[in-house]
Order: structure tokens, then C-alpha cells, then sequence
């Protein structure tokens, strides 16, 4: 009898400790306030130690969808989220609960938006919709001065046309990564007003890629470094893949991805941008000749 005692006891500590670990690594469907037209429901992803109570504020990392996996608009479908890239790998535990950069442990609040139709791309009015609904839902956690933007594909182009229509909305922005991302730049403008807002950009792209064209990513990559951007934007191209499917390996966060863009993305952070409640950062006077 003490022997089964013992079992049960452990099988109930081990059904406890899955249990909340795979707690922890969930994501739950929520909705935005319903004011956007094309996207409503989102997945969102917290930290392990979230406390809605406390002063502690979080990184947020938006990952914008491809073609395929948009939605409904009349019913919450973002079930077609979890199949690929970041919410996958958060739905199967293989998102890491933390990164150390420079020596401190940062946790991404992850929120992962649904356009409420499929084969959509993701455009400048979504996609800011997005980031003010991620200011106004999260004011008192997300730290406005590390608010990260990915995407793949569709959301890739969501990417790059955010910061392109106007130095405003790269400003609010830390850094972006890229996978194959479908859209060209239209006109010098564009690429001035990404060059404006310093914005740190990696993309990653199929050499073989059918679907997107290598010629996209190099496109902004030639035209923005030509231009001057600071930091130099970055490209990596995986060589001898004749698929769409960058995402997958760029998105991997194991220890043997020499590309670890979560790590890459939290080097750089927006100090200027003032967050909820803290007073506004100093504007430099410069000092005038006598």
C-alpha cells in the first residue's frame, strides 16, 4: 500500500509539473477592440512570471502571418495560426520562456495577429492598428521602447511597407526581421524614411524560392544599405532550398541556429520612447556658439 502511495504521489507531481510547464509555453485567442475592418483576433503569449499587478514590463514581439493562415470574419479562427512559425512553436513548447542578451534576461510578451481573410498581405493601416492595440491593451506591461516586428511572406511585406510609409512609425519600432518577404519598394520615399528612422532590419530568404522572388529582399537590402542606413540592414540567404518556407529555420530558437534573431532583436531598443507613467526622456538642447 505505501508503495502505491509513492506512485501516485509521483504521478501526480509529474502530471503537475507537465502540466504547468505546458501551461507556461500556451497561447490563448483574444480579440482587439474590433475597430479594424481586416483584423480582429490575435494569439497572445505571456511570460512565465506575468503579473498583471506589478510594475514589470516586458519586451513585445508581434508576428504578423503569410498568405495562408488568415481567418474568418465573423469567428475566431486563428487555429490557422498555430500551424507554422512563432505561434507553433510556442503551441508545441519550444519557445524559450527567456534570452540573455549583455548579461539580462529579457521575456517576450508574443501577440500574434489574424488578418479576418486568408490570402491577404499585411499593410501599413493593420499593422499599426496592431502595434496601437498592443500600447492600449498591454499600456502597463509592454515596454514601448522594445516592441519588435516579424513576419513571413504576406506578413514580411506588412514588414517592410510599415516603416517605408513614414518615419513616424519606424520610430516605434526596435527592430524587424524579415522571411521572405513579399513586397518592392516603390520609390526612393520609402526607403528614406526607413534610412530616417534607423530601424535594424534582417531578412532571410530561399535562393529557390517559387512563390517570393530572392530579388524582393535583395531589393530593400541593396537600396537601403546604398542609402546609408544605420545599422546596415542584413541578409542571409539559404542556399539550394527551392521552397517558400524561410521562416521555419529562421524562426528555430535552439542553440544550434547560428541566427538567433530573438537575441539579435534585443540588442537594440528605442530609449527616446517615453513608456506609460515614466517621465518623458530629455530632448539634447544643442548648445549655442558665444
Amino acid at each position: 500500500m505505501k508503495e502505491f502511495t509513492k506512485i501516485l504521489s509521483l504521478f501526480v507531481l509529474l502530471f503537475f509539473f507537465l502540466g504547468t510547464s505546458r501551461l507556461a509555453a500556451q497561447q490563448s485567442a483574444q480579440s482587439f477592440d474590433g475597430s479594424d475592418l481586416y483584423a480582429k483576433y490575435y494569439l497572445e503569449h505571456l511570460p512565465d512570471d506575468y503579473n498583471p499587478n506589478d510594475g514589470k514590463r516586458y519586451p513585445v514581439l508581434i508576428a504578423l502571418h503569410g498568405f495562408g493562415e488568415g481567418g474568418n470574419p465573423s469567428i475566431n479562427s486563428t487555429k490557422f495560426l498555430r500551424s507554422t512559425g512563432i505561434p507553433a512553436l510556442i503551441d508545441n513548447g519550444s519557445f524559450p520562456t527567456s534570452f540573455t542578451v549583455n548579461g539580462k534576461v529579457f521575456k517576450f510578451i508574443v501577440i500574434s495577429p489574424q488578418l479576418n481573410q486568408k490570402n491577404l498581405s499585411w499593410y501599413t493601416p493593420q499593422v499599426d492598428y496592431v502595434v496601437q492595440q498592443v500600447k492600449s491593451i498591454y499600456a502597463n506591461k509592454a515596454d514601448f521602447q522594445r516592441i519588435y516586428l516579424t513576419g513571413y511572406s504576406g506578413g514580411g511585406a506588412g514588414v517592410y511597407t510599415y516603416p517605408a510609409t513614414a518615419t513616424v512609425l519606424g520610430n516605434q519600432i526596435a527592430a524587424a526581421v524579415v522571411c521572405s518577404g513579399a513586397a518592392w519598394y516603390q520609390n526612393y520615399t520609402e526607403i528614406s524614411n526607413i534610412v530616417n528612422s534607423s530601424l535594424p532590419i534582417w531578412a532571410f530568404h530561399n535562393d529557390g524560392d517559387p512563390i517570393v522572388s530572392l530579388t524582393s529582399d535583395q531589393g530593400w537590402f541593396y537600396a537601403l544599405n546604398a542609402a546609408g542606413i544605420n545599422p546596415k540592414m542584413k541578409l542571409t540567404i539559404y542556399p539550394n532550398i527551392n521552397q517558400h518556407d524561410s521562416w521555419t529555420r529562421t524562426y528555430d530558437p535552439s542553440q544550434g541556429n547560428p541566427n538567433n534573431i530573438y537575441q539579435w532583436m534585443l540588442q537594440y531598443s528605442r530609449p527616446n520612447i517615453a513608456n506609460p507613467g515614466t517621465p518623458v526622456p530629455p530632448v539634447p538642447i544643442a548648445s549655442i556658439p558665444t
